[in-house]
């Protein structure tokens, strides 16, 4: 894990200091929060310092927000992230530090000194983000549609309204908003099924353009813990199928939690990441017990009692993970699930389908209302 270095001189002080836009973590009707890289503090001379650290910023200072890889040299108010005063109450500064922050950022009123923005390939993709999440805040959706259309086809949850999340938390369906394997699976098959029409006869092909797509969209929608987990599996199962290659889905799973880990140790204290391979490890020990008590049944049958099992199996799974950071565990999950999975699924893929419209400058009335119905049906 990071080190915690000391920054004790530049505590409540305003100082200049350069800046370079990472991600915005989060928006609300009165500021932005934003994790930048603070690349130095300029007195008499410039101090290279490439840490991360929380920036906020008032909109009642700046009207305007930033968008990943901005640079600028600004005035900022320093403090640190302040520890929990009890030990009920949570604990930014150690959620924080796992993710290697530890300084808090204030920007104040006066001139900004803009420079050219990071030609990065990541923070280009993550700019693009940010464009079309906004095109899809200026349609003439419902907030509600807005903002489940941003959390699963674009993966940004941070515009969803507290009362949304925990419509979906009583429910045990909180899962669903997150990016995971559910979404990358209904994307790959979707892919597969018109690349497998298309080059009938070059596997090798096929698989190379889906490993491309899904790299595109893990980046695109902010590489969470299982966003990168979901990820990183199918790539892995693309990679085995062009290879030629047999494997079984526990291998894939071990493999995949090793590459990330190797790639990033604090993962491992990430809570997204620990819930995320719970439930993939409960549903492949679990699943293949219950699944033979329906291997008689109708496919209508099979189908609804398979979602609720896959389900049972997950929660299983991270139940315990869940009463300790979350102290709740709903007995609803099983029927909501049923009951939501299809809506979900299809509107995520009407979703997919609606942004593509958007980037290629249609815009139809009817299909803003149908995703309202569907919002609305889900909701309901």
């Amino acid at each position: 894990r990071c080190q915690e270095k000391n920054y004790g001189i530049y505590h409540y002080k305003t100082h200049q200091v350069l800046i370079e836009v990472k991600e915005c973590h989060k928006q609300t009707n009165n500021q932005y929060t934003y994790i930048v890289r603070l690349h130095a503090v300029v007195k008499d001379s410039v101090y290279r310092l490439e840490e991360n650290c929380l920036l906020f910023q008032n909109r009642a200072i700046y009207s305007g927000h930033f968008y990943p890889g901005d640079r600028f040299y600004a005035s900022v108010y320093w403090k640190p992230i302040l520890k929990a005063k009890h030990p009920a109450l949570f604990n930014a500064s150690k959620y924080w530090a796992a993710k290697c922050i530890t300084e808090c950022l204030w920007l104040q009123e006066g001139m900004l000194l803009s420079l050219e923005a990071s030609t990065s390939f990541f923070y280009k993709i993550r700019r693009q983000q940010a464009l079309w999440l906004e095109l899809i805040k200026q349609q003439n959706l419902t907030d509600s549609a807005s903002e489940l259309l941003s959390a699963l086809v674009l993966g940004d949850k941070r515009g969803v309204s507290q009362t949304l999340r925990n419509r979906f938390s009583n429910l045990g369906l909180a899962h669903t908003l997150a990016l995971s394997g559910l979404h990358i699976g209904l994307l790959y098959g979707v892919f597969a099924f018109l690349l497998r029409c298309i080059f009938k006869y070059k596997p090798r092909l096929q698989s190379l353009i889906l490993v491309l797509i899904i790299l595109f969209y893990a980046l695109l929608t902010g590489l969470s813990p299982s966003l990168m987990r979901a990820s990183l599996m199918f790539l892995l199962y693309a990679f085995a199928l062009a290879v030629n290659r047999r494997t079984t889905p526990l291998n894939i799973v071990c493999v995949s939690a090793l590459i990330l880990l190797i790639y990033d140790a604090n993962l491992l204290y990430d809570i997204g990441f620990q819930l995320s391979y719970m439930a993939v490890f409960g549903i492949l020990y679990f699943y293949r017990f219950l699944k033979n008590l329906i291997a008689d049944c109708s496919i209508v049958v099979k189908f609804i009692l398979g979602l609720a099992f896959v389900s049972l199996s997950a929660q299983l799974s991270t139940a315990l993970l869940s009463v300790y950071y979350f102290h709740q565990f709903p007995l609803s999950f099983l029927w909501a699930n049923v009951l939501v999975f299809p809506l979900v699924s299809c509107l995520l893929y009407a979703g997919v389908f609606y942004l593509f419209l958007l980037v290629l400058g249609f815009q139809f009335e009817f299909v803003d209302v149908f995703l309202d119905g569907i919002v609305a049906v889900l909701l309901r």
